[in-house]
């Protein structure tokens, strides 16, 4: 009985205490409610300090007005305008909603619900000096004399830039639960003359801050601008990001997730951004999506899509150059790599250093890695599938390897190897040297009237500036291609009327070492009308294509001796002897061994410089004219002839 009068006297008083605490505090709401608020205009000189003291800046405010909503009261500001230390205005805003917390009696400042802003005019600038300021208020500092910094470096300076009063704007900021500015017009500017000024209008912003969910950030461009349509970022951090933008001790502290996307992206545009990466050329349009992951001490993560049209690249000046009607593209990085995977068609790839002529691209698959400290430098290429060339020079294979940038090299040294999967004997025009003399050029494409590589090999090593490795470059590196060939036809003489009947059904070896080409010929035929000559094991080659160029055929054959006739009188050889009297015939088989010479790079005409030698192997044959009595039978012996 002694305890309960005690325990009864403290629960009376602990419930006067409440009911004292509820008519105090409903008092306190009511009299907020219909007395302050409905005057709240007269508290306009203490909003504009609080408000001041709060951001760190010159706060004005043209008019004032209040209501309630629910529990929190609402203030709803007109004409806010913002100026820095030096009085110049940083940032204007026509209308301003502000839903007040509670906490904002306790603290002693603005703490805030939900802020609405309306048709703001937010400037983000880079000075003279490298700082990037939003609104006045410095964010970070980057390099002067690079334009992509800002991007592409992931350390700003270890100290702030700007005084107590700008960090504490931040401060504020990222206490802030919700803000929500809509039909922003968001310019860059940049004093250093590295990156394009430009304008976004009609900007969506959402800040929303917590300390279970973290903060999110989300900027949305739902229309055109500059560099393309449907902007949209997004941030999520799960520690403070604006804390490492008031003490931006590293970026790489962050903790969170980001997205970007858009549309019809114009990547004329988007190239300055690159910075020291960018290529000299890059225009197209794309549609992009890139989802990036970030944590303390581990490197970045990354992985997109990328969809491209109509896109051209060129990395260095008359360096290699790529032209794609479209092509679809998946991007990663993470270990400190970027992977790429990619899909195209329709395109133009131009080595201008390397070959002669762009090669017509029909498609391409394939994958490529580069480490990011070297990146844009140094690529593994992993089973790069082509088809490329126009009809008649059609071929595909697959390649791997790496490429590297060197100092000493503009066109970087490669290791390349690879397989051919198919093509066009004619394919091998579009991968003739720049090296070689123009006559070589012209003469293969004249000369290779059709057939196939059904398989073949290549290796590529060394600087790409000394392609193809001749001469005294050859100790730099080699290219060497070797192919199955089948069906070609051959016209060896192009240029000379009459022409020469084709060397056709041609099966063999095609062999290209460094600026020598070779084709070991397993058989053919060469036919007209209802006769054939067979070629039996034979060579073609054409030593040092870029100088002193020399094509070279040694052919064995073997047929009917009214075939060889029909042949002679078919072949500008007939304009070198006496004409051959119609009524000769000639019985039997022959074996006719041929050489054909023909310099190539010469200014003669190709009737002073073509050299051909031979000899007719007679065995047994007959020999008659319709004048002689008797037929001569049973010839043997050699017949040489030359031109």
């Amino acid at each position: 009985m002694r305890l309960v009068a005690p325990v009864f006297f403290l629960f009376r008083t602990l419930v006067v205490v409440l009911v004292a605490l509820y008519f105090v505090l409903a008092i306190g709401v009511i009299t907020l409610r219909y007395v302050v608020l409905p005057q709240v205009d007269t508290w306009l000189p203490q909003v504009e300090l609080a408000a001041s003291r709060a951001l760190g800046l010159d706060v004005e405010i043209q008019a004032l007005s209040a209501s309630w909503h629910r529990l929190h009261p609402e203030l709803e500001l007109a004409e806010v305008t913002l100026r820095d230390s030096e009085g110049q205005v940083v940032l204007a805003l026509p209308q301003v909603r502000a839903r007040l917390s509670w906490q904002t009696v306790i603290r002693q400042r603005p703490e805030l619900l939900h802020l609405w802003i309306d048709a703001p005019q937010l400037s983000v600038r880079r000075s003279a000096d490298g700082t990037v300021a939003l609104a006045g208020i410095p964010l970070f500092h980057t390099d002067p004399n690079r334009a992509g910094d800002a991007l592409d470096s992931p350390e700003v300076d270890q100290a702030p830039r700007g005084d107590e009063a700008e960090s504490g704007a931040l401060a504020w900021l990222r206490n802030q639960r919700d803000i929500q500015v809509h039909d922003a017009r968001l310019e860059w500017v940049d004093a250093t003359g590295q990156l394009p000024s430009t304008v976004l209008e009609s900007v969506d912003l959402r800040w929303r801050s917590g300390r279970l969910r973290g903060q999110r950030l989300a900027l949305q461009v739902p229309g055109s601008f500059p560099g393309g349509e449907n902007l949209d970022i997004r941030v999520h951090w799960r520690e403070g990001l604006l804390a490492h933008l008031a003490h931006p001790a590293n970026w790489g502290d962050w903790r969170g997730a980001v997205y970007v996307a858009a549309s019809r992206a114009n990547l004329a545009w988007w190239r300055p951004w690159l910075g020291a990466r960018a290529p000299v050329h890059l225009q197209g349009l794309a549609a992009f999506r890139l989802w990036g992951e970030f944590e303390a001490d581990v490197a970045p993560r990354w992985h997109g899509n990328l969809a491209l049209r109509n896109v051209s690249w060129q990395g260095l000046p008359r360096g290699p150059a790529l032209a794609l009607s479209a092509a679809a593209a998946k991007v990663q990085v993470s270990e400190g790599d970027l992977q790429l995977q990619w899909q195209a068609s329709q395109g133009l790839l131009a080595l201008p250093r390397v070959f002669a002529h762009p090669l017509p691209l029909e498609s391409s698959t394939g994958s490529a890695s580069s480490p990011l400290q070297e990146f844009p430098d140094a690529w593994e290429f992993h089973e790069v599938v082509m088809h490329a060339g126009r009809p008649g020079e059609r071929a595909g294979g697959v390649l791997q390897g790496e490429w590297r940038a060197t100092h000493d090299s503009p066109l970087g040294v490669a290791r390349l190897k690879g397989e051919l999967l198919h093509g066009e004997v004619g394919a091998i025009t579009r991968f003739t040297p720049l090296q070689a003399n123009d006559e070589v050029s012209e003469w293969l494409r004249g000369a290779l009237r059709a057939g196939s590589l059904i398989s073949g090999h290549f290796e590529l090593e060394g600087p790409l500036q000394h392609f193809p490795f001749a001469e005294e470059s050859a100790a730099l590196g080699h290219f060497h291609l070797a192919a199955e060939v089948s069906d070609v036809a051959i016209d060896i003489v192009p240029d000379e009327q009459p022409g020469w009947p084709l060397f056709s059904q041609l099966s063999g070896q095609l062999t290209i070492d460094a600026d020598d080409l070779f084709a070991e010929v397993e058989q053919g035929e060469i036919r007209l009308d209802s006769t054939r000559i067979a070629i039996e094991p034979s060579r073609l080659s054409i030593i040092d294509m870029d100088s002193n160029s020399r094509l070279d055929v040694q052919a064995n054959t073997q047929g009917e001796a009214a075939a060889y006739l029909a042949w002679l009188k078919a072949s500008p050889l007939l304009a070198a002897m006496d004409e051959i009297p119609e009524d000769l015939t000639l019985s039997g088989n022959l074996s006719v061994p041929v050489r054909v010479q023909l310099p190539l790079g010469e200014d003669e005409d190709i009737a002073e410089r073509l050299q051909v030698e031979g000899a007719v192997q007679l065995a047994g044959n007959s020999l008659s004219l319709q004048s002689w009595p008797d037929a001569l039978d049973d010839l043997q012996g050699r017949v040489d002839f030359s031109r």
